[in-house]
């Protein structure tokens, strides 16, 4: 396993036998006062933060939120109490800690986790784009981004999400983000983008997703070329794991950039006709544009044993397989666009949600990524029902 760096927040060194025990190798430093956190984790971008919640826990959430994405693993430990649990969530907490006779044992638990899902020879830390296309308006392309992005970031994997639909995206408005910046603000500003201006363009969502959100108006699209998606592509993929880009479904010069790069392509459909004569129509155009067969992946959405149109039925309608398929729940969908949540946070265990937790799997094979460790549950999986 590999070392870990922290940045410590806590008055108390209850933990600090912990650390120090470990077989994880832990290099760590800790932050006096609450006001120099943010500013610490900016200049030393560790592995990890422990920050307790037992004097002043309003003044530690307002300091997580100054953090720059993506942010690093969160531990919290501080009382068991579901008000503060759940803020600690919605901060995209890693682990929850409250004092008990396990709490150290805990604490031990999850170090070894994230240091096994953290752990990669060079080859494999490589960034993989994965550009998501839609055969046509209405598929859930978008729904299926900022799923499989949030199932990607909760598999370990430091995850950020572009919505490419310019002229009118919706990812912002399906995780409930109040973004200041967006892709417009990098493609104006009037000096060479770089890693730290990035990050300050990018908010956090509460699964761990970094979200790079579409210009707010019609006029900032078009500021959005070609060289600037090159430069945040190069930038992204430096800065992590993967990169889920929402592509829109009508090809242009921008969106060819992005299915050029992308290490896969998935592409999602749904069980009815229309779609399917789309879907053939836009594989031919991929396939005249030199991918591969093996680089383009179908994912059936709302798929239900009673369609007209049986996965059978688009596998031969398609001439190639299915290669994941996302049943229909519209109820639990769309409480998630409603709320803001990802499936594992609004509908833990149904049958939506351990779909897309697989395509985040399949994801990972088709990029020949290792598979995610098993996750062991800890408080914050029992909250969610995980």
């Amino acid at each position: 396993m590999r070392d870990l760096s922290f940045v410590i927040f806590s008055p108390s060194r209850h933990f600090d036998a912990a650390l120090e025990s470990s077989d994880v190798e832990i290099r760590r430093e800790r932050v006096e006062r609450i006001e120099s956190l943010a500013e610490r984790v900016m200049e030393a971008r560790p592995d990890a933060v422990l920050i307790s919640l037992e004097r002043n826990p309003q003044a530690a959430f307002d300091a997580v939120e100054k953090f720059l994405t993506p942010k690093p693993l969160l531990f919290f430990h501080g009382p068991a109490d579901s008000a503060l649990i759940l803020r600690a969530m919605r901060c995209g907490a890693y682990e929850y800690i409250a004092p008990g006779p396990d709490a150290l044992a805990q604490l031990e638990n999850a170090i070894r986790r994230a240091a096994r899902e953290t752990e990669a020879p060079a080859q494999s830390r490589r960034c993989s784009l994965i550009a998501l296309i839609g055969s046509k308006g209405g598929v859930g392309t978008t729904f299926t981004a900022c799923q499989l992005a949030g199932a990607l970031a909760r598999q370990g994997g430091r995850t950020a999400l572009v919505d490419g639909h310019f002229r009118q995206g919706d990812v912002a408005l399906y995780f409930d983000l109040s973004p200041r910046y967006d892709l417009a603000s990098l493609a104006t500003r009037g000096e060479p983008i770089d890693a730290t201006y990035l990050h300050t363009a990018m908010v956090s969502h509460s699964s761990g997703v970094a979200v790079l959100a579409a210009p707010k108006s019609l006029e900032d699209a078009e500021a959005v070329d070609a060289a600037c998606i090159d430069g945040v592509i190069g930038l992204l993929q430096s800065e992590f794991d993967w990169v889920v880009w929402d592509t829109p479904y009508d090809f242009d010069d921008r969106s060819l950039r992005v299915l050029d790069q992308a290490s896969r392509i998935v592409a999602v459909t749904t069980p009815d006709v229309a779609a399917l004569n789309r879907m053939r129509i836009q594989l031919d155009v991929l396939a005249r544009l030199g991918r591969r067969e093996e680089d383009v992946r179908i994912v059936l959405n709302r798929s239900e044993s009673t369609a007209a149109v049986s996965t059978r039925d688009a596998t031969e309608f398609l001439k190639r397989p299915v290669d994941a398929r996302i049943p229909n729940d519209y109820r639990r969908a769309s409480a998630c666009v409603n709320e803001g949540r990802t499936l594992s946070e609004a509908a833990p265990r149904s049958s939506i949600e351990v779909a897309m937790n697989e395509l985040a799997t399949l994801v990972h094979t088709w990029c020949d990524r290792p598979q995610p460790a098993p996750r062991k549950r800890g408080l914050l999986d029992r909250l969610r029902g995980a």
